[in-house]
């Protein structure tokens, strides 16, 4: 069992148990979780599990969030009105993937880094059939980026997609391709 909210598909079924031996269930205390964008919220609350809280996102209720990064706390709270007491006791951020099962017809599922990244390399590719920076037509003036521009921004592209491609390699469990090292000097 998962002990944290991890990073979901829109439309699957979502569960992760928490613990906190401060606010046990059993004393009362109902834990809740917020998931909040620009692209919207989605408030989930424990069911009591022992002392333990066990949080579940039904396919109905995760197929409506829509794809995003989001921001999540979690709280526990006991009481309500002036006696409501309340502790943020879990932050963080995770993903939220588009629920491809769901598309009806053709979806761009590819983030904006990706599209751009393969953008770039087909302008880049076409400097081979059309190495012309300006072209005039009707009176009609067309300047392209230059080629050294249109390399930088690959490069940066490149970084970006490479970064999201290891936190889903991360998130999946596989681990990320980076690799760290430092080499020193011998005497």
């Amino acid at each position: 069992m998962l002990t944290e909210i991890p990073n979901f598909r829109a439309g699957d079924t979502v569960t992760w148990m928490k613990t906190s031996s401060t606010y046990p269930a059993t004393d009362g205390w109902t834990a809740k979780y917020r998931i909040t964008s620009a692209a919207g919220k989605k408030d989930v609350t424990a069911t009591s599990s022992d002392s333990d809280y066990l949080f579940t996102i039904a396919p109905a209720d995760s197929g409506s969030v829509a794809a995003a990064t989001y921001t999540f706390a979690g709280w526990v709270e006991k009481g309500s009105g002036p006696t409501l007491e309340r502790h943020t006791l879990w932050t963080g951020t995770i993903t939220v993937s588009a629920d491809i099962a769901a598309a009806g017809s053709a979806q761009e599922l590819r983030t904006f880094a990706r599209q751009n990244l393969d953008k770039v390399e087909a302008a880049i590719a076409s400097y081979s059939v059309r190495p012309v920076l300006e072209l005039e037509i009707a009176g009609r003036r067309i300047i392209r980026p230059s080629l050294s521009d249109l390399m930088k921004l690959r490069s940066q592209l490149l970084l970006e997609v490479q970064e999201e491609e290891n936190l889903e390699r991360i998130t999946a469990g596989v681990g990320s391709k980076k690799v760290l090292g430092r080499i020193s000097a011998t005497s």
